[in-house]
């Protein structure tokens, strides 16, 4: 895996000591920030496994994982440190289609199929770790999740660089002579706020970054139920402003009529430290109405609970649409590009029983010649690259005719 993009190499020591100071190469400092950061990871096309690691010398040491048991990897069976890392991002679809299929990550366990590596480039050019996506079978990713992981990986090397000059900073304000006038210790003290105050800002921002690159909309609710924090995904869904939002019950975002099936879910988290799996129309500020599926789950913080919310908007449209068609189809009934891309838009179980009645009923298919499958953007506005097989299936069981307009 040679690197696509020149990069700065530090000498030995220096990397090591900086990685040091990044706080990663001691195994009892725990660095939440960074587990979160491999969850994002995991959620951005749901991958099985994933990591944040850095060479420590002698083999792979993965800080954050998840999914994985493994916390280190010899240098030879390394992806990302067997050689010198890459600058840019690297993606193999299907490792066991090329020279990795005897790697033992591919051959043996976890029988890795598709593996993204991203590099954690620093501002100076350097190099200092990889973020790292599996999965078992082979993949394709598309633009938007590829930029969301470099996003995340970004996100990470700002919140190890944080770290280090924080440490700078407490170094140089130990290393100061002891003696000191009064004039020097109030400055002193006055530096040390500004200081907390400058990580507190970035600490802030840190986790605002990090919300931000979520897909859909989130919110933190607290104990009583207030909405605490959000993300500029759920401003964008409701239409109100940030104020706005702070100083609303969640429950008035949600339609009337699933407001109670919404409220009861969401008693359960609290009281029972159940999660919540729910869909239910969400009324945004100009009274427009859309599908959600809404997943919760308790956070336990000391006695109080707090609740973590995911809303994803649906697409109920769509498998309405080929619901239609699929009642109203006879046999030999030409359907045009409407039945291609409704039938993208739909659910997998509507996909299937539409991809029956094309094959039982001679069902015709009209696309335009040189045209792109309608039911290929379909998907793509789902954002479902397993949808692949579907497509094939229909061009292999369909009689497939130019249009004629």
């Amino acid at each position: 895996m040679a690197a696509a993009t020149p990069i700065r190499v530090l000498p030995e020591e220096e990397r090591i000591a900086r990685l040091r100071a990044y706080g990663v190469l001691d195994p009892d400092l725990a660095l939440p920030a960074l587990d979160e950061l491999v969850k994002r990871a995991q959620e951005v096309a749901s991958f099985p496994m994933a990591w944040l690691s850095f060479f420590d010398g002698k083999r792979e040491r993965l800080r954050a994982r998840a999914g994985v048991s493994f916390a280190y990897i010899a240098r030879e069976d390394s992806f990302a440190f067997a050689f010198e890392p890459a600058g840019s991002p690297v993606f193999i679809e299907d490792l066991a289609a090329g020279d990795q299929r005897t790697h033992p990550l591919v051959a043996s366990g976890p029988r890795a199929r598709f593996v993204g590596i991203l590099p954690l480039a620093a501002s100076d050019g350097c190099v200092v770790g990889t973020l790292t996506v599996l999965d078992t079978r082979p993949r394709t990713l598309r633009k938007p999740e590829k930029v969301e992981l470099e996003n995340i990986a970004s996100l990470a090397v700002a919140r190890l660089e944080a770290r280090r000059e924080m440490g700078e900073a407490r170094r140089a304000s130990f290393d100061a002579p002891a003696a000191r006038t009064p004039a020097e210790r109030l400055e002193e003290e006055a530096g040390r706020r500004r200081a907390a105050e400058e990580e507190l800002a970035r600490e802030k921002q840190f986790s605002e970054a990090v919300l931000d690159s979520l897909a859909g909309a989130f919110y933190l609710l607290g104990p009583d139920g207030t909405i605490l924090r959000w993300n500029s995904a759920l401003v964008a869904a409701v239409g109100y402003t940030n104020a706005e939002i702070g100083s609303r019950n969640p429950l008035e975002f949600v339609s009337p009529k699933d407001r109670d099936a919404v409220e009861a879910a969401m008693r359960a988290v609290f009281e029972q430290g159940r999660e919540m799996a729910i869909e239910a129309e969400i009324v945004d500020r100009g009274g427009n109405v859309r599908p959600y599926a809404l997943s919760g789950k308790p956070l336990r913080v000391g006695d109080a609970t707090f609740m973590i919310v995911h809303a994803r908007a649906q697409t109920a449209v769509g498998e309405n649409r080929v619901a239609d068609l699929v009642d109203g189809a006879h046999d030999g009934h030409e359907l045009g590009g409407q039945a291609d891309f409704a039938l993208g838009l739909a659910s997998l179980q509507t996909a299937e029983a539409f991809v029956r009645r094309i094959r039982d009923h001679r069902i015709v298919i009209l696309r335009g010649e040189g045209a792109p499958s309608h039911m290929e953007l379909g998907c793509a506005l789902r954002g479902l690259p397993a949808w692949r097989a579907v497509i094939d299936f229909v061009d292999q069981t369909t009689e497939l005719r130019e249009s004629r307009s």
